[in-house]
Formats: structure tokens, sequence, C-alpha cells
């Protein structure tokens, strides 16, 4: 708690910290909601893809 209550390199440090970890936390849980979404999507839009190869 102290290096917060200091002003200078330790309270930047710290700050640069809570940053770091708040965009870690937030990307893991963009990742899960992203392929939770693709999980739904794929039943629906893969077996209507427009871009699926067609084999002749």
């Amino acid at each position: 708690m102290v290096p917060l209550i200091i002003p200078g390199v330790y309270s930047t440090t710290a700050s640069y910290e809570l940053l770091a970890a708040m965009i870690v936390i937030l990307a893991i849980l963009f990742v899960i909601i992203i392929k939770k979404t693709r999980r739904r999507l794929k039943i629906e839009e893969f077996p209507l893809g427009p871009r699926r190869p067609e084999r002749n």
C-alpha cells in the first residue's frame, strides 16, 4: 500500500501493473465470449456458408 501513496516511479509502476492486469483479464474474458459465440454460430452459419468450397 505504501508504493501507491509515494508519488513518482512507484505510483506509476503500480498503476501500469493494475492497467496490465485489467487488460489481461478483459482479453481472457473476450476470448472466452468469442469462443462461446463461435460455437453457437457454427451451428447456424457453417452449413449455409457462402464461402464454402464447392467440389465438382
